[in-house]
């Protein structure tokens, strides 16, 4: 997914898709040390490809109305560590000892898609059995009761 999200990135920034409206990126961890990790890739990133990434180094700019990409991240067993450079870093995308809300997230793309008079929503999921279903159920109930299709492609893991 973060390569996803750094391609259609590149691809806005670059102007060869203005039409790209909205990008929530939302990423659900256990803890702290699997951003970090994620987080240190900066560097590998930048000597092995030209084009400036999203995720991280962008990602820390976000977040303010109106911005085209949004992003959470979930540690659903951490709490805020003042000391700790990445939560001062990603102070705007942090959310401390809970979970994605699947139905307010996907509801409030849906109303972004409405006012931009668009029908579809892409949805990416990748994650263990429960969250992929989560995702494709709500899915389908708020497609009926918005009016909006979401496109749904989905990704297992279980470990």
């Amino acid at each position: 997914m973060r390569s996803i999200v750094n391609w259609l990135y590149t691809e806005h920034r670059e102007g060869y898709r203005p039409d790209i409206k909205n990008v929530h990126f939302v990423w659900s961890v256990r803890d702290r040390d699997l951003i970090q990790a994620l987080a240190d890739g900066t560097e590998l990133h930048h000597e092995t490809n030209n084009c400036e990434s999203y995720f991280p180094p962008r990602i820390q700019d976000v977040n303010e109305a109106g911005s085209t990409f949004f992003s959470e991240f979930y540690l659903t067993r951490g709490e805020k560590d003042v000391e700790a450079q990445l939560d001062h870093q990603l102070r705007n995308c942090l959310r401390y000892g809970s979970r994605p809300d699947v139905t307010k997230i996907l509801r409030s793309m849906g109303e972004k898609a409405k006012q931009d008079d668009s029908t579809r929503v892409a949805v990416l999921v990748c994650g263990p059995t429960s969250l992929v279903d989560t995702v494709v159920t709500t899915s389908i109930a708020l497609s009926k009761e918005m009016d909006v299709h979401f496109d749904v492609h989905t990704e297992l893991f279980d470990f």
